[in-house]
This record gives structure tokens, C-alpha cells and sequence, in this order.
């Protein structure tokens, strides 16, 4: 019955420590002995959620989105909570971003900023502002920067609304997000401005030498170049 299945919530709990703490090998096989024991759909979603999470951060990204296809499917067979389904589906769309899969992405991030702003009933939400950031960067790569451009602005506006006073790395990277857009559109002096800020804020949040912050340092030192 489901009762020895409620057991199954240790490893589930550990495995996703497991993720946070970036070890994945360790969470894969603590997912892969609990699925032995998983019955229900909702069990073996939740679990094959967690380890395709594992595969992506493995760099295994045909496994991982082959894990994950099977999480949203099994999510929906035993109707799950909207917010599960949610992260499984964005998830899922990063392992497709790592492919080069972008319109596969794009769907998959689309699917998961619809559920969360359902939940968030219009008030700020950190699952949306990550969704509308995914979407964003897919944009970019897709050289569609006035549809990024948007994205990324939205989310901005929702970490801001978020996180008014104190600093956080999500909206650090959004600025930087929104420096490389207003890059490929020639729009050189915002796209400093906008990177400037990143950097600062990274340096604040992480430190002089963390490799976020030399990320940005890499595209001022493009732009500046370019401004002469």
C-alpha cells in the first residue's frame, strides 16, 4: 500500500540536499534505489524529477531530459500539484537549453511561467520571474531580442519588487542578461550601464574574484573596446 512508500520521503528530501550541495552522483543513486521501491505515479515522478536534475548537472543532458519527460508525464497521470508539475517542466527546459533544443525549451518554459502565474495570482513571484529569465535567455539565443528584451525586463521587475533593498544573484544575472540584449541591439551605452551594475552588485554578492563576476568583466571589456 502506500504507507512503506511514505518512507520514501527521506530519500527524496536527501537527494535534492544532495543536488543543492552539487553533489549529483550521490543523489542519482539515492534516487535510483528509491525508485525500486516507488509504485505510484506520484513517487516515481517526484523521484525521476529529482534524478533528471542529477543527469543535467552530470552534463548527461539526453538522459536527463529523457528522465524529466517521463517526471511530467507520470505529474500529470497522477494529477500533481501545479507547482510540482511547474519546476519539473522548467527543469526540463534547461536540459533542453543544453542541447541546443531551443524551440523545445521555449515550450517548456512557456508551460511553467503559465502554471506559476496562476499560482502567483498576480503578486510577485520568484518561480516567474525565473521562468520569464529562461525565456529570455531561449530569446537570445534565438536572436529574438525584442521578445528577450521583454522577458528579461519583466523579470527584473519582479526581483526588484521582490528584493527592493538587499541583494540577490538572480537579479544580478538578469541585469547582465539584459546588458548582452541591449548589446546585440546596438544599444552599446545601455548595455554598459546595465553591465556595470551587474558587476557591482556581483562583487558585493560573491566577491572580487567569483567567476560571475568575470563573466561580466568579459562582455565590459567587449563593449568598452567597441565604444572606443
Amino acid at each position: 500500500g502506500r504507507r512503506p512508500e511514505r518512507a520514501l520521503i527521506v530519500p527524496l528530501r536527501l537527494a535534492q540536499v544532495l543536488n543543492l550541495l552539487a553533489l549529483p552522483k550521490r543523489a542519482r543513486a539515492v534516487t535510483e534505489a528509491a525508485l525500486a521501491l516507488a509504485k505510484s505515479a506520484q513517487w516515481k515522478a517526484n523521484l525521476r524529477h529529482e534524478r533528471g536534475a542529477s543527469l543535467r548537472m552530470l552534463g548527461e543532458y539526453t538522459l536527463a531530459v529523457a528522465e524529466s519527460e517521463q517526471a511530467v508525464t507520470l505529474m500529470v497521470e497522477a494529477k500533481a500539484p501545479p507547482g510540482e508539475l511547474a519546476a519539473a517542466l522548467h527543469d526540463l527546459g534547461w536540459s533542453h537549453v543544453a542541447l541546443g533544443q531551443l524551440a523545445e525549451a521555449r515550450g517548456r518554459f512557456e508551460q511553467a511561467l503559465d502554471l506559476h502565474e496562476a499560482l502567483a495570482d498576480d503578486k510577485p513571484a520568484v518561480e516567474v520571474c525565473k521562468d520569464l529569465f529562461a525565456m529570455g535567455r531561449v530569446a537570445l539565443n534565438e536572436g529574438r531580442y525584442d521578445e528577450a528584451l521583454t522577458s528579461l525586463t519583466r523579470s527584473l521587475e519582479i526581483i526588484v519588487a521582490l528584493v527592493p533593498q538587499g541583494e540577490h544573484p538572480q537579479r544580478a544575472r538578469t541585469l547582465r542578461e539584459l546588458g548582452v540584449c541591449r548589446r546585440l541591439r546596438g544599444e552599446l551605452l545601455e548595455a554598459e550601464a546595465l553591465l556595470n551594475e551587474a558587476e557591482a552588485r556581483f562583487a558585493r554578492i560573491f566577491g572580487a574574484h567569483h567567476v560571475e563576476r568575470a563573466l561580466t568583466l568579459n562582455e565590459l571589456a567587449g563593449i568598452r573596446q567597441a565604444l572606443g
